[in-house]
């Protein structure tokens, strides 16, 4: 192995144990701190074990027969890359829509229940979760645009179920980062007319 190959190797496997260390240390902090139970928190721990003992068996037998480890691995960071990115858009834009309408609602039952009705609801129906977008109505399309849900979706099907890169996601990744921008453009402003 080239000493340039075996150092790009070097960095990624760093940065992968780098991301796993940043969350998996204070995973069982915060699931304490939400009401989970002491056995359920290590079951979540034990996920990682479970899948590092079968996971070998599948990914390790198919990279090993017929792809060179570097390719596989390489794709799959890339993969997980561009899935992180997508949900990071999406977390931005649900997160503002909820900074929204806490900014818009005097109390916090009726901020829970605008939340429920604008986010729960469209994120299950118009999404394509549940119905295909194209057998949608007009309408009901032109409304699922400003539904993030319907965006990652999409970004979910791509990357899990059929292995798409970039170039196939951009304009999901692109309507996904224009909710985020303009919801916070939105509560940028709303918050600085409340602060005035």
């Amino acid at each position: 192995m080239s000493p340039a190959i075996r150092i790009q190797l070097s960095v990624m496997m760093f940065l992968q144990f780098f991301i796993w260390g940043s969350w998996c240390v204070t995973m069982g902090t915060y699931l304490g701190e939400i009401g989970f139970e002491g056995a359920d928190i290590g079951s979540a721990y034990s996920c990682a074990g479970w899948a590092a003992i079968l996971s070998p068996f599948f990914v390790g037998m198919v990279a090993d027969r017929f792809f060179s480890a570097e390719k596989v691995m390489g794709i799959m960071h890339l993969l997980g890359a561009l899935l992180l990115f997508a949900t990071t858009l999406f977390l931005v834009c649900v997160l503002g829509q909820g900074l929204l309408i806490s900014l818009a609602t005097r109390n916090q039952q009726v901020a829970t229940q605008i939340g429920l009705i604008s986010s729960l609801l469209p994120s299950l129906l118009l999404s394509g979760f549940i119905f295909p977008i194209e057998n949608m109505p007009a309408l009901l399309r032109g409304i699922s645009y400003v539904v993030p849900a319907r965006y990652m979706m999409a970004c979910l099907r791509g990357l899990m179920l059929q292995g798409c890169g970039v170039e196939v996601l951009w304009p999901q990744l692109l309507g996904l980062a224009a909710l985020a921008l303009a919801v916070v453009a939105v509560c940028t402003v709303r918050f600085r007319r409340r602060l005035d």
